[in-house]
């Protein structure tokens, strides 16, 4: 093998691997809106690891629906009232979401027929 490929081969596996690895973070927006608040003031975070919200708001007063902008690992939401981003806590709010809170998943996966090198049920509200 010539010098300079083998110089090359590492390097490229090495280019490839990091754009693999950075682009598992990518956030994209999800799909879905805040439908309903479950407290009478819901409680706005300046960020997602805020302990203390930066504000409350009166539910009845949030015109719905928000669309859902990124969801935090901790179980944040973020959203945008009033022209501004706030993160929301996914417990004082419903979605309309769909997917493995819709409990039929198991079912659908067990009358899907099987598909090779894939999950049954797969893209089909699970």
């Amino acid at each position: 093998m010539h010098k300079t490929a083998r110089l090359k081969l590492p390097f490229c596996a090495a280019l490839i691997l990091a754009f693999s690895w950075t682009s598992g973070f990518a956030v994209e927006r999800p799909n879905y809106d805040v439908v309903g608040v479950t407290v009478p003031s819901l409680d706005l975070f300046a960020t997602d690891q805020s302990s203390e919200p930066a504000s409350q708001l009166d539910a009845a007063t949030i015109k719905l629906p928000l669309p859902v902008q990124a969801v935090s690992e901790n179980g944040m939401l973020l959203v945008k009232i009033d022209g501004k981003k706030y993160w929301v806590d996914a417990l004082q709010v419903e979605t309309n979401e769909s997917g493995l809170t819709t409990g039929t998943c198991g079912e659908k996966m067990a009358n899907s027929a099987p598909v090779p090198m894939g999950i049954r049920g797969l893209g089909n509200g699970c």
